[in-house]
């Protein structure tokens, strides 16, 4: 994305909208060297063609505005530019959700203190877990709290339903007390990037530990996004959701019967972050959404989510839709694919790579 220049932007404004792959949200480096570069462009609308070009003009002075109205996070206006969201995981650097456990998928830790996956048969269909073997416990890796990233201190709250054992572990992890029998209250003390887990254990499977919400203690409890990730989301015109739907890149075969849905133990699921979670942040900041769905989709999924999307979405945005990511791209299964439903279908069997682009 650095290495884009001043005419390949210039280009990208006049379209309306910029997609770069490695660009994300959550870098504010990267929106700095954006509303740098981009200073000196603007567009100018062709009535008669109805296209766009784009001229250089001296950089304008930019009247501040507060954050969480029609500006950026910066004070600068709104972009005409898109970007991808990075994923929610708590590694990323990133936080999206209010509730710092939406960034975990969760571990299952062994008797031998081996942590895998949690298999699928362990998860009810609300992805929440039921099963475990004496002695085994499940791990959450929380992501980081606001503060944490700027090196502070902060007291942390985390609440559930459900009955077992439930306890905090890591070094960031200091005077950690039950306030209930579904509550702790810890402070998190930064250790560099370094993520804590709430762990559990002894789970009753009849009533088990599910609905984990981690937050500060004095943060909203029924605030969905982290405010700081709203005000860089709103300085754009469209968001591209594909690390939000990672049955995209995995190519998986998604319905609609096992998607991930709100209140889910998973909130990062296997087919994607709820489709109500992503109409809900495109309404909340006014950015067209930008979906990429699984190749292996099936009908009623796609005619499902495309149903919530046209009820639910605020009608002053635009939905854009993808049929899986990057399918000239060798590395990802759905290309494969693509060229064995090709052939089956005999289209071009003289080339391969020009009957994928006839499957495609």
């Amino acid at each position: 994305t650095a290495m884009l220049g001043k005419a390949a932007l210039a280009a990208a404004v006049s379209l309306g909208v910029l997609v770069a792959s490695g660009a994300t949200v959550g870098s504010g480096r990267l929106v700095r060297w954006l509303e740098t570069t981009i200073a000196g462009v603007t567009t100018t609308t062709l009535s008669s063609s109805k296209t766009s070009r784009a001229t250089a003009t001296p950089t304008p002075t930019v009247t501040p505005t507060p954050a969480g109205s029609s500006g950026g996070a910066t004070g600068s206006p709104a972009m005409s530019l898109g970007v991808n969201v990075v994923g929610p995981e708590y590694f990323v650097g990133s936080r999206p959700f209010m509730n710092l456990n939406a960034a975990s998928r969760g571990m299952l830790v062994s008797t031998s203190d081996v942590w895998s996956d949690i298999p699928i048969d362990r998860l009810n269909g609300n992805h929440d877990v039921v099963r475990l073997q004496p002695g085994e416990k499940i791990a959450r890796i929380l992501g980081l709290p606001t503060a944490a990233f700027r090196g502070k201190s902060v007291d942390i709250v985390c609440r559930w339903q459900g009955k077992g054992d439930v306890w905090m572990f890591g070094t960031p992890v200091k005077n950690s007390r039950a306030t209930s029998n579904t509550s702790l209250q810890f402070t998190w003390v930064p250790n560099g990037r370094e993520s804590p887990s709430l762990m559990y254990g002894n789970i009753d499977a009849a009533n088990p530990i599910r609905n984990i919400d981690c937050r500060e203690k004095d943060a909203d409890p029924d605030a969905l996004f982290d405010p700081t990730f709203l005000a860089g989301v709103k300085q754009y015109k469209t968001i591209r959701y594909l690390k939000w739907m990672p049955g995209a890149e995995a190519n998986s075969e998604v319905t609609w019967a096992t998607r991930t849905k709100p209140g889910d133990g998973l909130i990062f699921g296997y087919d994607s972050i709820p489709v109500e979670y992503m109409v809900e942040l495109a309404n909340q900041t006014k950015t067209n959404p930008w979906f990429t769905l699984s190749w292996n989709a099936d009908a009623d999924y796609v005619r499902r989510f495309a149903t919530y999307v046209r009820d639910n979405l605020d009608p002053s945005l635009v939905a854009y839709v993808e049929n899986s990511n990057e399918v000239w791209n060798w590395g990802y299964p759905v290309t494969h694919q693509l060229l064995r439903e090709a052939k089956a279908a005999g289209l071009y069997p003289a080339d391969d790579n020009i009957a994928r682009w006839y499957r495609n």
